[in-house]
């Protein structure tokens, strides 16, 4: 109800608008509340109303209050889009994307429509589909530097590499301060393996930015990528100073510190961690659990959070591939495959290969390798090829690279990486083989529901951790871990310590000679 004392409308909007602008979200929300109260069949407060609660990350009630504002103003677009983003961020991308669509023929070719359409498919991991929606977008918004970024981003996980490097440039000739757009730029780069010009692109997307805790942590993450510790720490911790709870940045840097022996709060930091897991938070990574004084209890935790925040990610672009199995003829080889990002002259390489050259004896097995890192040229990569079938993945991403394998027709798949180096959770979490194995690199359970098997020892497993794994568990007799009996072990290297100790020994050597 309203008087001649009560503000118009439009006056409302403008204050919760400019509120809102100012991130007082909270403040935003009562104001709201009480401007619906004195025009309750206003569209728009009911709109902004609903936009004020997605910022407060409540999208059920957000969806209800513009529901509301949908039946208010039926033919609004902005309103359209608003309750068609409320819809996915409450987890129903499928139901927005129906919804958008509608709008969609009640506005043929709207750009903000395609816009938000776009993200619904994009979430509901119909790449191909929201780079079609993206780009009919920008014909309606040619100037629309978002769009852009969107399309490149559609195009990086098609794969398309070039095209996603195209629209990001074109993004940034539009909008040369976007941060975003230096972001997209520096995963780009990265995956090229620009390591060097990743790290600047980013840094440029945290000066543009300098609030946005993203950046930092993934300058440092480029940076410990390079081998640059101690500038990578610092990034971390400039991330850690803008989200102190961010479980991601806090792992990285205490896992780093312990690298570079740097022990000034650690503990402090390391119960920061395990607080975390407790409370559930799903980003702290296994990998570095596993150097931190914990139970085999709270390390499953983790890795069961950390996996379930993974398969949330995967799960639509799993339901999208729909990588059936099919069923080998009974007289083939066994198809054996083994993801990793060691098939170089690296730790993992020098402990398998000369297993690798063992069962390409087998008449049995069939043996595949998938290199998720390029060829060095050394020769333990060279004795790999040899011994089986190679297959070079590095420039593919996840979903590529499951394809790729699962093109192959593996029976078994073993992932030797686990939560180690180039994490390859998502790509096992995408079901390219039948059955799936975590081995070598991560000794314990990984807490997946994607991993069949552990196979370990009774070192790596106790008896008395059994009930502590989440795979079914294979334990070797001996020791889980092979190891190369070809190598020659060159002869140590004599100190200066040592060197003295033999003139020392010589001398008495000498004095007995003479003494007899």
């Amino acid at each position: 109800m309203t008087d001649l004392f009560t503000p118009s409308s439009q006056v409302l909007a403008q204050q919760i608008v400019e509120t809102i602008e100012r991130g007082a979200y909270d403040d935003a929300e009562r104001a709201a509340i009480e401007a619906r109260g004195h025009h309750p069949d206003d569209a728009e407060l009911a709109r902004l109303h609903g936009i004020t609660l997605m910022q407060l990350q409540r999208p059920a009630d957000a969806l209800e209050v513009l529901e509301h504002a949908a039946r208010l103003a039926p033919q609004s677009v902005e309103v359209q889009c608003n309750l068609g983003a409320a819809r996915l961020a409450s987890g129903d991308a499928d139901g927005a994307i129906e919804y958008l669509r509608a709008a969609l023929r009640q506005s043929p070719g709207h750009p903000a429509i395609l816009l938000t359409l776009g993200n619904a498919l994009m979430a509901a991991a119909r790449y191909q589909h929201a780079r079609e929606s993206y780009a009919m977008a920008t014909h309606g918004a040619p100037t629309h530097p978002g769009l852009r970024l969107n399309l490149a981003a559609a195009e990086l996980e098609l794969g398309n590499v070039d095209q996603a490097q195209l629209h990001t440039d074109e993004a940034l000739q539009l909008h040369p301060r976007f941060d975003a757009a230096y972001a997209l730029r520096g995963r780009i780069l990265q995956s090229l393996g620009k390591g060097a010009e990743a790290t600047e692109s980013w840094l440029l997307a945290e000066r543009v930015s300098p609030q946005n805790p993203q950046y930092p942590f993934a300058v440092g993450q480029a940076l410990e990528h390079d081998g640059q510790l101690a500038t990578a720490a610092t990034a971390y911790e400039r991330a850690l100073r803008l989200n102190p709870n961010d479980g991601r940045v806090l792992s990285q840097l205490l896992f780093l510190r312990r690298r570079l022996c740097d022990w000034h709060d650690l503990d402090e930091l390391s119960q920061h961690v395990q607080d975390a897991v407790v409370a559930g938070a799903g980003t702290i990574s296994p990998f570095i659990m596993l150097a931190e004084d914990v139970d085999a209890a709270l390390q499953l935790r983790c890795a069961q959070d950390y996996a379930a925040a993974v398969e949330q990610r995967v799960a639509p672009l799993r339901k999208q591939l729909a990588l059936s199995q099919a069923k080998p003829a009974p007289d083939d080889p066994i198809r054996i495959g083994f993801v990793a990002d060691g098939f170089n002259d690296h730790a993992t390489g020098l402990l398998v290969v000369a297993m690798f050259e063992a069962l390409a004896n087998d008449n049995d097995l069939d043996v595949h390798l998938f290199a998720t890192t390029p060829d060095d040229g050394g020769s333990i990569r060279s004795r790999l090829a040899t011994a089986s079938t190679m297959h070079d993945v590095s420039a593919l991403n996840h979903t590529q690279a499951a394809q790729r394998i699962h093109a192959t027709g593996v029976e078994i798949l073993f992932d030797l990486n686990g939560y180690s180096g180039r994490d390859n959770a998502e790509l096992f979490a995408l079901r390219p083989a039948p059955v799936q194995v975590n081995w070598l690199a991560f000794p314990g359970s990984m807490g997946a529901p994607w991993l069949d098997y552990l196979l370990a020892d009774k070192v790596i497993i106790p008896d008395d951790q059994r009930s502590q794994v989440s795979e079914k568990l294979v334990r070797l007799p001996r020791c889980y871990q092979p190891n190369d009996n070809t190598r020659a072990v060159a002869t140590p290297p004599l100190t200066n310590r040592m060197r003295a100790a033999r003139r020392r020994h010589g001398v008495r050597l000498l004095q007995q000679q003479l003494q007899d």
